[in-house]
């Protein structure tokens, strides 16, 4: 097998290892941590669309819906969010 493929492998894992810790690092708080939480689902999304694997869509479908979350997140924040007003 060729060296620059298995470095390319080998980077791309790399990639997404740091997709889930950027994903891990998003769920301590929600709000705040929410675009590490968005980059994460892409970048591990993206890698597996790389390799080829077969359950790149999954991925993909996911970080669509963490986006859209991502979004209504942070409208009803900017609208001032759930709950009785004081």
């Amino acid at each position: 097998m060729n060296s620059a493929f298995k470095t390319n492998e080998r980077w791309k894992k790399r990639w997404f290892t740091i997709g889930m810790i950027l994903f891990i690092l998003g769920t301590i708080d929600p709000l705040e941590g929410s675009p590490l939480l968005l980059t994460g689902s892409f970048l591990m999304a993206r890698m597996k669309y790389l390799s080829k694997e077969n359950y790149w869509k999954h991925y993909k479908l996911g970080a669509l819906l963490i986006a859209i979350g991502f979004v209504s997140l942070h409208i009803s924040s900017y609208l001032g969010g759930f709950g009785p007003d004081d």
